[in-house]
């Protein structure tokens, strides 16, 4: 459902872009220092690859079981419109997160920035742990998403071996201790690797979500990085969207005598309204109130089959648009 993936982004947000720093009392003293903050901002889609509106959620119906763990070669089935899955959108232009079922393999799966390709980019993850989900303990707080998409902007696990005694095949970052095994549950700190206290609290470990905790400083410049050299598209893009263009953003309904005029992202704006036939008679004037979107009406009287222009006056800005007409 919708409030499922709104939750879920609300999510990422608490924890890539909170509005306030989080409490870290319940974070070791020692590594307090090393927290940082991505400020990083999600949202979704508003307008498709084409350029048409869209909330950027697609459903699609499959027979095809297991989905989200299946590959034709380098190809994710879930990724393909051809394998029974749903087109990735521009991987330059969108972060591309699939959900469906997982069942023999691992909860969710990031593509590493430096293997994307224009057919195999983002996460898929399992439904289960998608959002906020009770049923889904250990794993129920939605942080799995969080954890990969750190992944997708180029993070490895603290830890990238499996022998006990190797303590250089870390995540390379320079404030996250060296450890040379995994952790999962919720330990209790300390714990020793690497003649070291563990940070097995942080967002890249595999403990349960109730013990995940936080980046560190090293991991935010890390992704900052990536996004410069990856996903240099993404440093440009605004998910607030404040600068509006009416001869752009601007979805204009014409009916026998009025005409909506709406904003095709949903945002509020405000704009003084001057309607003008085609020889600069004044026809209407009114001042938008902020809403989403303004209904310009004639009153009582029906306008003529006619090319009208409509003067849009915001600030010091001033844009006009040609709106035809024609009644039956």
């Amino acid at each position: 459902p919708d409030a499922q993936i709104l939750a879920q982004l609300d999510i990422l947000n608490s924890i890539y872009d909170p509005t306030s720093i989080p409490n870290n009392t319940s974070i070791p003293v020692e590594f307090r220092n090393a927290i940082d903050i991505p400020k990083i901002h999600f949202c979704l889609a508003q307008e498709d690859p084409d350029g048409n509106y869209s909330n950027g959620i697609i459903r699609k119906q499959t027979t095809i079981n297991n989905i989200g763990c299946r590959k034709q070669g380098a190809i994710y089935y879930i990724m393909s419109e051809n394998l029974g899955g749903s087109e990735i959108w521009n991987p330059s232009h969108y972060l591309n997160i699939f959900i469906g079922e997982r069942e023999d393999c691992p909860l969710a799966e990031a593509i590493f920035p430096d293997l994307a390709t224009i057919k195999t980019d983002g996460v898929v993850i399992n439904p289960k742990y998608f959002g906020p989900n009770n049923k889904s303990r250990p794993f129920h707080k939605g942080y799995t998403l969080v954890h990969e998409i750190g992944h997708y902007l180029g993070l490895k696990h603290l830890t990238e071996s499996r022998n006990p005694n190797d303590c250089n095949s870390d995540d390379q970052i320079n404030d996250t201790p060296p450890q040379s095994i995994q952790y999962f549950g919720c330990p209790s700190h300390p714990q020793i690797s690497c003649g070291t206290n563990s940070m097995f609290m942080n967002f890249m470990s595999l403990v349960d979500d109730e013990c995940m905790r936080f980046f560190t400083k090293g991991q935010v410049a890390k992704m900052n990085n990536v996004i410069g050299v990856h996903r240099p598209y993404f440093l440009f893009y605004s998910c607030d969207k404040t600068d509006i263009n009416p001869s752009n953003d601007f979805i204009i309904l014409s009916e026998k005598n009025y005409w909506i005029i709406q904003d095709k992202f949903h945002r509020d704006w405000s704009a003084e309204l001057t309607l003008f036939d085609l020889f600069g008679r004044l026809v209407w004037h009114g001042k938008n109130l902020g809403s989403e979107f303004k209904l310009i009406s004639s009153g009582n009287a029906d306008f003529s089959s006619a090319v009208y222009y409509l003067s849009i006056k915001q600030d010091k800005k001033n844009t006009v648009i040609k709106l035809p007409i024609l009644n039956y």
